[in-house]
């Protein structure tokens, strides 16, 4: 460390204080540099991006089981509507039919926001989405 002109100069990043002049770190400013923010904010993206997308796919996965599980529902609901009104294959209930027979509460709606057409007893409901995955897939 030297003095120059009444002001320390520090060497090497060393702090000192002489004769109650300030010392070197003490003129440091505190607070964050750019680099610093841009790599938290680099990292707070990154893990931001993934968070979403995780979000979304695991949305979608559990808007394609419930829409699933209520194609199976209304299929069997169908072939009990069949059974308790001893209707040949080829009739097709509707959904009103099924609710008023008290074989499902309310019309069930896709949770992706359309609407189901339960078919003939021989055809499998279907769902107006159209996405993959919104299909019956067995008994």
């Amino acid at each position: 460390m030297r003095e120059d002109a009444g002001r320390i100069l520090c060497r090497r990043g060393r702090a000192a204080i002489h004769l109650g002049r300030v010392s070197c770190a003490a003129r440091r400013r505190s607070g964050f540099t750019l680099l610093e923010i841009m790599v938290t904010t680099a990292i707070f993206s990154v893990l931001l991006t993934l968070g979403v997308s995780n979000y979304v796919r695991a949305r979608s996965t559990a808007q394609t089981r419930a829409c699933v599980k209520q194609i199976r529902t209304l299929q069997a609901a169908k072939q009990q509507y069949a059974m308790l009104h001893g209707l040949p294959a080829s009739a097709a209930p509707t959904l009103a039919d099924l609710v008023g027979a008290g074989l499902l509460r309310t019309e069930p709606a896709c949770p992706a926001g359309f609407a189901y057409t339960p078919g003939t007893l021989n055809d499998e409901p279907t769902c107006a989405s159209g996405l993959p995955g919104h299909t019956f897939d067995g008994p």
